[in-house]
């Protein structure tokens, strides 16, 4: 009955966000607000520090896997599974930004779609022609695909050892581990490029200018990826059946909890315009917001956001470190925490993109 209740409320919730998308504000609201300053403080403080720091920690999996080939010890194995939680938190700081040459790679199609198939990736370890670019291969690839050939594959962690010792096996991990770090240096490196200059000149206010996309980009990923895939899928908010073999990283079981917040807090971080990185602040949503409401007399939509934000933080605070367990032990808790995270999706996908004028770009299709 409960599933029944979220499924009704999610139906509503959508034919509120279809009737407000196409909304703007007027064109006489001032909107002053300098984009062009905060697409560069975006590229320099956030986006190329981010992909840098992931380029180098996926280097360092890389390295770590050819440490682990040539022992093949618990020990390599433990400092192999730890660059994997390392690199995949990284991946958490990027994975939003899928703009200009991510975009043109698909780059979070090839990282982190999940569930994994443990059956497409166990039939390509023994065929002699794998395209991992075909969209059927996504989900047996990047971080979820590791996930179960470095936990999940064997039976106890020396087992785990011995099928590294198979050809085919160790052969599969070494494509996809090369693959992710190949993937990351692309997009760092084309950032280093002309794109950078491209992505802040295109400061206008179309559909087509990079602070309408990257920001259909925030907002895509929260709705889509975290609201939906690390909580409403599993926990079964649109199928009516929880499933805890759908969180993320089920096989490591232990880490959802710490991606989950990992991905929050840099949600947090871009919106609020405090990088990480560099340790600056500088324009962002935030401020822009900020700038609107006080030009326009409009009541504070940033505190509200801020609000609704702690709010998730309080229900997911007591989880369990494992959603895996939490669904299997009590899954009303992940219920109430998306709740909260879908509060925040009103706030963003109506409410925010209507006071800074840019339209929504995407059709969410998961039936909320």
């Amino acid at each position: 009955m409960k599933n029944t209740v979220h499924i009704v409320i999610c139906l509503l919730v959508s034919v509120l966000i279809i009737s407000s998308c196409d909304r703007t504000s007027s064109n006489d609201d001032i909107d002053n607000f300098d984009r062009a300053a905060m697409l560069q403080f975006w590229a320099t403080d956030f986006i190329i520090p981010a992909f840098e720091d992931y380029r180098n920690k996926t280097a360092s999996l890389v390295s770590n896997y050819e440490n682990f080939l040539n022992t093949k010890d618990e020990a390599s194995l433990a400092a192999l599974r730890k660059a994997w939680l390392t690199a995949y938190k990284a991946w958490q700081a990027v994975a939003f930004y899928e703009i200009g040459k991510a975009e043109e790679l698909g780059l979070r199609n090839k990282t982190n779609i999940f569930p994994t198939s443990v059956i497409e990736i166990e039939a390509n370890m023994n065929s002699a022609d794998v395209n991992l670019d075909l969209p059927s291969n996504f989900d047996a690839q990047g971080f979820p695909a590791l996930d179960y050939l470095l936990y999940g594959a064997a039976s106890d962690d020396q087992a785990i050892i011995d099928r590294f010792s198979d050809e085919n096996f160790s052969s599969y991990a070494n494509i996809l581990i090369s693959r992710i770090h190949q993937l990351a240096n692309l997009v760092y490196e084309d950032w280093n490029g002309p794109f950078m200059s491209t992505f802040i000149t295109n400061d206008g206010s179309s559909g087509t200018a990079s602070t309408d996309k990257l920001v259909n980009d925030f907002l895509f990923y929260y709705e889509r990826f975290f609201r939906a895939g690390k909580v409403g899928i599993p926990a079964g908010i649109f199928s009516g059946t929880s499933s805890s073999g759908k969180v993320e990283a089920p096989f490591s079981s232990t880490h959802t909890k710490e991606l989950f917040l990992d991905a929050f807090q840099n949600l947090a971080n871009f919106y609020a315009g405090n990088s990480p990185y560099t340790n600056n602040s500088g324009p962002s949503l935030k401020s822009y917001i900020i700038e609107i409401t006080s030009q326009n007399d409009f009541e504070s939509l940033d505190q509200k956001i801020v609000d609704q934000w702690a709010m998730v933080s309080a229900e997911v605070a007591p989880l369990n470190p494992s959603f895996k367990f939490q669904i299997e032990e009590d899954n009303s808790p992940l219920l109430k925490a998306y709740d909260e995270i879908q509060k925040g999706v009103i706030l963003l996908k109506v409410d925010m993109m209507q006071l800074l004028n840019i339209r929504v770009d995407y059709v969410d299709a998961d039936g909320d």
